[in-house]
């Protein structure tokens, strides 16, 4: 769904009363009394957006439509008595929630108020609306301590400021500093940056740059959903594992045939669980599985009959296809296909509700990141054979996108083998959500009703690679002069996520550096740049603050 936003008119009225009054009727319903409720009467709500479309004061209406034009939501803002700044209204109508269009009309409102000079912007949510609280905070609102009750509603609202215009500069501005400073590196930078850092004395973000390129170009946001790529290996694949381990489902050292019959010969009788999360199986790194029409059980019956490259267990070789196998373990364990696995024992579990694969019956997301220009990257590992050789000499292919890739998986093998769904590759997620898991990660002992907490352990012991545990990359973490592991995982496009138990801590960046550039920022530095903002936003808190 194509979803543009423009400003409101005296001739939008019936559309946005249309839209207030289901929100009120459906989305409110589970938090307001129905008493409450009943007082917001079409009569009422056309009075209130009749004066507000046609009002001098300082401020606008925007709407966000449909290709069609039917309105989808609506956002008002105008500056307050002190010239404070002030989001009046934010509304979505329940049938196109979860799409991105609140976060555009969120961050409409703001770019509006910022273009008024307003120093400050705040906005009110009723106390008991949970879901529009955590909405806010995602988007780097935060919780002032300021409540009130209006005459005729009865019912406490709560005032939330925003964190880009709060007074205390230290708060973000570290993130904020490191955000703006990678988008402006230069050309080969990228377009759009997030950052955001969870600990127990709050969440910090920032956001900056566009999330599209263009003469349409949009602004990125702390709602925009990524291609995690290979995070994929860590959120969906390794976790899943965790859960399967703890509850004996699989042992880590089961060798991989015991599931996979067809995964034989050439000594791969002996590759373990074990082995593939830490790859050290001796698998090929790569291969265009996709090459001569194959697709689905095709490209894994390939996998499964490459002769190993390595011999097993003697180093680490960073494989795809070992997390491709691993994603078709869980599924002959599960009994169901991978998503499926990963939804039940993964995503809603966690509460991950932006997290998920895509495939080619997924419904659009307005605000969803590019993530290259198309095909170009692969095509050239192909062609070229850099930087791993391609084992077939008559490869065919007729599939390359040209196209800007957004809402379908960048990667070659998960999206042309597999329609979207894998095990090294496929997730889709925005920032909030990776901060919700790394966070349910580093305080991984409060979740023992998902996982063992013994298990999580064993996933992050030290093994014989100093940078790799099972399934998650390892990484120097410093804050405040201590050094702790930070486990987590980069992905190919663009986004890494990180998480620390010891200092209890979630740290994740969101970018879409292919987007413009054949020379893209390397994700290790961009992932060293984050790291560092974090341990100087850190320095500035209270200690005890930060469990």
């Amino acid at each position: 769904m194509t979803v543009t936003l423009r400003p409101a008119g005296p001739a939008d009225l019936d559309a946005i009363t249309e839209v207030m009054l289901a929100c009120w009727r459906e989305s409110y319903a589970t938090v307001l009394p129905e008493r409450a409720i009943a007082t917001m009467t079409p009569e009422l709500v056309e009075r209130l957006w009749t004066r507000a479309l046609t009002g001098t004061a300082p401020g606008a209406a925007i709407v966000a439509v449909s290709e069609a034009g039917a309105v989808l939501g609506v956002t008002r803002y105008e500056l307050g008595p002190d010239h404070g700044g002030i989001v009046q209204s934010l509304y979505v109508s329940p049938r196109a929630q979860r799409l991105g269009i609140g976060a555009r009309l969120l961050s409409a409102a703001v770019a509006g108020l910022r273009d008024l000079d307003a120093p400050r912007f705040h906005l009110w949510v009723f106390a008991d609306n949970a879901p529009s609280i955590a909405f806010y905070q995602r988007q780097g609102w935060v919780l002032d301590g300021t409540s009130r009750v209006q005459a005729g509603f009865d019912v406490e609202e709560l005032r939330l400021e925003y964190a880009g215009s709060d007074p205390d500069p230290g708060r973000s501005s570290a993130l904020r500093r490191t955000a703006s400073d990678i988008v402006a590196s230069g050309p080969d930078a990228p377009a759009g940056v997030s950052i955001g850092l969870r600990t127990a004395g709050g969440e910090f973000t920032a956001v900056t740059g566009n999330r599209s390129l263009g003469d349409t170009a949009e602004p990125m946001t702390l709602s925009t959903h990524h291609d995690l790529a290979s995070i994929t290996k860590i959120l969906a694949t390794t976790t899943a594992l965790i859960a399967l381990v703890s509850a004996a489902h699989v042992h880590l050292d089961d060798p991989v045939a015991r599931y996979l019959p067809g995964f034989t010969g050439d000594g791969k009788e002996t590759v373990t669980i074990r082995q593939l999360l830490t790859h050290r199986g001796g698998l090929w790194e790569w291969q265009p599985l996709y090459l001569n029409g194959r697709t689905g059980e095709t490209a894994i019956r390939y996998v499964e009959q490459l002769p190993l490259r390595y011999r097993p267990d003697t180093a680490r070789h960073y494989s795809d296809l070992g997390f491709i196998l691993l994603g078709r373990v869980i599924a002959a364990i599960t009994g169901v296909r991978l998503d499926e696995a990963v939804k039940h024992l993964v995503t809603k579990p966690l509460g991950l509700d932006a997290t998920g694969y895509r495939t080619a019956t997924s419904p659009a997301i307005a605000d969803i990141a590019v993530s290259a220009p198309g095909d170009v990257t692969e095509q050239r590992m192909v062609a070229t054979g850099v930087p791993y050789p391609v084992l077939e000499s008559d490869a065919r292919f007729g599939g390359w996108r040209s196209r800007p890739i957004a809402g379908e998986v960048n990667d070659g093998n998960a999206f042309h083998a597999f329609g979207g769904v894998s095990g090294h590759a496929g997730l889709f997620s925005t920032l909030g959500d990776l901060l919700d898991y790394a966070w349910a990660l580093a305080h991984y002992r409060d979740h023992d009703s998902l996982w063992n907490p013994r298990v999580v352990e064993t996933f992050l012991t030290d093994g014989p690679d100093a940078e790799q545990a099972l399934g998650f990359r390892r990484y120097r973490f410093t804050a405040d002069g201590k050094t702790t592991t930070m486990y987590g995982h980069p992905g190919f496009v663009g986004c890494v996520v990180g998480f620390s138990p010891d200092a209890g801590v979630a740290l994740a960046l969101c970018s879409n550096r292919l987007a413009r550039t054949d020379n893209p920022v390397p994700n290790d530095e961009l992932w060293s740049l984050a790291r560092t903002a974090a341990n100087t936003q850190l320095t500035g808190l209270d200690p005890k603050a930060r469990r």
